[in-house]
């Protein structure tokens, strides 16, 4: 979220994404800091809420905790090639695998020069080790690739952050 303040910040218009490889400044809920390693997907988008009414639907985080599970299953699907495990929204903002977190969604609303807008920040654990995560969650997390023990297909790493970003833009 950080980068994409900053370009707020610089005058540029949202709607925007920012995919990162990795994050070392994240801020989870409580304002709990949070690193991302390489393989996972890191995405923040930017989008302009209308000026008639600039608050966030009830629904907006049910539904993007809801894309987010359904791009989670479906690589997890295409991974496996099969049954896969059950993956659940614990409300209003985790993705779970059991007990597991495999993603997280963090939306915030800021002012700006140009427009009240939402910041919808998601973070998968997608191609990601398990010593990878962070020591502190590591007993609390999991991956896709963890999951799945075999790395995600190139074509589908590409395409879930786009997918997701468009369908945030939207959001």
């Amino acid at each position: 979220m950080l980068e994409v303040r900053r370009r707020l910040r610089a005058g540029e218009p949202p709607p925007f994404t920012v995919i990162a490889e990795t994050q070392s400044g994240g801020v989870g809920r409580h304002g709990r800091p949070w690193s991302s390693p390489r393989g996972g997907w890191w995405l923040t988008t930017a989008v302009a809420l209308p000026p008639e009414r600039p608050v966030l639907a009830d629904h907006t985080v049910l539904d993007v905790a809801l894309w987010v599970r359904t791009v989670c299953e479906g690589t997890l699907g295409a991974t496996m090639g099969g049954a896969t495990p059950a993956v659940r929204i614990k409300w209003p903002n985790d993705i779970m695998v059991d007990d597991l977190k495999l993603a997280g969604v963090l939306i915030e609303v800021v002012p700006t020069a140009q427009a009240v807008v939402a910041l919808i920040g998601v973070g998968v654990n997608a191609d990601v080790h398990a010593a990878d995560l962070d020591a502190g969650v590591r007993h609390r997390a999991t991956s896709i690739r963890e999951l799945t023990r075999a790395p995600i297909p190139p074509e589908l790493a590409a395409s879930a952050p786009e997918l997701l970003s468009r369908k945030l833009q939207t959001a």
